[in-house]
């Protein structure tokens, strides 16, 4: 036992003796604890950096979805105007061919009368997008094609021909499903 300045007794001090990490004696081995940090380390950043990753993908599709709900909204709005004239059109005037009454016709033509106001957004929207507008014609040439081929004949035949005209009933029918299709 050693005695210091102020009268107190320390053990005498022992060198350490060196850590043996395992059999081989190299100071450099990784422990368990170690090797599980690092491990535990490394999975808690790639866990972030997937989750990084997702929640950007998840901000871009929903920013996508956005712009096209906010884009195409408004051209599903107007196609099922265009669609919701032509059906008021079409019952109209069967509904005129049937009874012969004059107020059917003219509802049949106000219908017919909506048709311009609501062809003209639908073309509007349909700019943007080429496959659109190519598909917005083709609706608009058959709607065309119903009326011309249809309604125009049936309208000059009267309702007491064209309502037993089965020939001209079935071409009504296949171009207004041309139309609905």
């Amino acid at each position: 036992a050693v005695t210091d300045d102020d009268g107190v007794t320390v053990p005498p001090h022992r060198p350490s003796s060196p850590r043996r990490n395992g059999s081989s004696g190299r100071s450099a081995r990784w422990t368990v604890r170690r090797l599980l940090a690092v491990v535990l380390t490394t999975s808690a950043v790639l866990m972030l950096l997937v989750g990084f990753i997702g929640a950007f993908a998840v901000h871009e599709s929903t920013e996508t979805v956005d712009r096209l709900s906010q884009e195409l909204a408004p051209a599903q709005v107007a196609n099922a105007e265009f669609m919701e004239a032509m059906l008021d059109a079409e019952t109209e005037l069967r509904a005129y061919l049937i009874s012969g009454e004059p107020k059917q016709l003219r509802d049949h033509e106000a219908a017919l009368a909506r048709m311009p106001v609501v062809e003209a957004a639908l073309e509007r929207y349909a700019r943007s997008d080429p496959a659109t507008a190519k598909l917005v014609s083709a609706q608009d040439a058959l709607a065309a094609a119903w009326v011309k081929d249809f309604a125009r004949v049936a309208i000059a035949e009267g309702p007491s021909v064209a309502d037993s005209d089965r020939p001209l009933f079935d071409l009504g029918v296949s171009r207004f499903d041309a139309v609905k299709d």
